[in-house]
């Protein structure tokens, strides 16, 4: 069975054996197609990582998986208007497909606003379990609230434009609707305040990223991820200012700016909010790598030396600092006359973990706490590891 994409193009092709027409959904539906795989992508990784190598599926996540529902329903839109018209000029757009055409340019609107609301409402609840001070936690709080009614106003200013509502999409001529003036203030003064809150998501985190207890490559990678967010304001400006060519244009169905930028915004919000929780899959994925090259490097230590640095005998030792993240471990070792090596470390629990988890990168409220890590290998046959404890 032909899928809806296939499906448009197969009914594009007969009406153009009728009618040649320049038709632009193609590439409408390529660019949507497009943003859609990615945060598709990243949020079902996002999903998989905090439940199943995390066990911490919060509620930051589950609304980042109502916000991609969201784009969902745009991607849904988009191919319901690619079949009523949309990427054609207004004089190629038959009479029987305007009624569905302004139908899914109306509705897609409803999901666009509410997903850009739910992707800051999921970066606030993310913030308020890292902010440390009092007036974070309770900036993070307002915003979460202000999001949450904006999202409500943004979602009644589409309920509201017409009464009845249906005479948006169909002739009513006893139908009250606000202006074009009107319209467009309401646009105006929504792109300002998205913008601005993405502004303040983009800038907010940094100084919590700065006090993170990870190292410096950890922190540059953060901030550059969350800085994407910038990306979703240039693109709030930018449907701001196409937003005027709907009223100014009557060949807007073209190319849909408008539109395009608007879920442009989304998914740069879906992408930029979850890319960081995606650490602990590239750090899983590191130290494999690492492991690997490390057991090649014994393996040919006659030529490169072995991961121990010790290439003579056949004891194999560790000295000095074994680092972990970037992050020292004293590392002390015994040599016994049995062939065994016990090998005693310790190292601060302020570093990120090994599973990626947010609870050992907050830096400490109070108290002292150690990592103790004791190994003992057979030194005779390599450094194989022979048991391992770790009080």
């Amino acid at each position: 069975m032909a899928g809806p994409l296939e499906q448009v193009w197969r009914r594009q092709q007969v009406i153009a054996q009728d009618k040649p027409v320049d038709s632009n959904a193609g590439t409408i539906l390529a660019i949507t197609a497009t943003m859609m795989g990615l945060s598709f992508i990243v949020v079902a990784l996002r999903c998989w990582i905090r439940q199943v190598m995390l066990k911490s599926f919060n509620i930051d996540d589950a609304v980042m998986v109502v916000a991609l529902g969201m784009a969902i329903g745009c991607m849904t839109c988009f191919i319901g208007m690619a079949k009523n018209g949309a990427g054609r000029f207004a004089k190629d757009i038959l009479p029987e497909w305007q009624q569905g055409l302004a139908y899914w340019s109306y509705i897609i609107g409803i999901f666009q606003v509410t997903g850009i609301s739910l992707v800051k409402i999921s970066i606030a609840f993310f913030l308020r379990r890292f902010v440390q001070t009092k007036w974070q936690r309770h900036f993070t709080m307002v915003l979460l609230i202000f999001c949450a009614v904006f999202m409500i106003y943004s979602i009644l200013t589409f309920v509201l434009a017409c009464i009845p509502l249906s005479a948006l999409w169909k002739i009513t001529p006893s139908a009250r609707c606000w202006s074009k003036d009107t319209l467009g203030l309401l646009g105006t003064v929504n792109g300002v305040i998205n913008v601005t809150t993405d502004l303040i998501f983009v800038i907010l985190p940094i100084p919590v990223v700065i006090k993170l207890q990870v190292n410096r490559r950890t922190k540059i990678t953060l901030v550059a991820i969350l800085s994407l967010g910038l990306f979703a304001c240039v693109a709030s400006v930018a449907r701001m200012i196409y937003a005027y060519e709907m009223f100014a244009d009557p060949n807007y169905t073209r190319n849909y700016n408008f539109l395009i930028w608007f879920n442009v915004e989304l998914h740069a919000g879906i992408l930029s909010a979850s890319l960081p929780a995606l650490r602990p899959l590239f750090a899983k994925i590191l130290q494999n790598t690492s492991r690997h090259l490390r057991t090649r490097g014994y393996n040919y230590g006659s030529r490169y030396g072995n991961r121990y640095g010790n290439q003579s005998g056949n004891t194999h030792t560790r000295s000095g600092y074994r680092r972990q993240d970037d992050i020292p471990m004293d590392t002390r070792n015994f040599a016994r006359e049995d062939g065994y090596n016990a090998q005693v470390s310790t190292a601060s629990a302020k570093i990120l973990g090994d599973d990626g988890s947010e609870g050992g990168i907050l830096p400490p409220k109070g108290g002292i706490s150690k990592r103790t890590e004791i190994i003992v290998q057979e030194a005779r046959d390599g450094p194989e590891e022979y048991g391992k404890q770790v009080v």
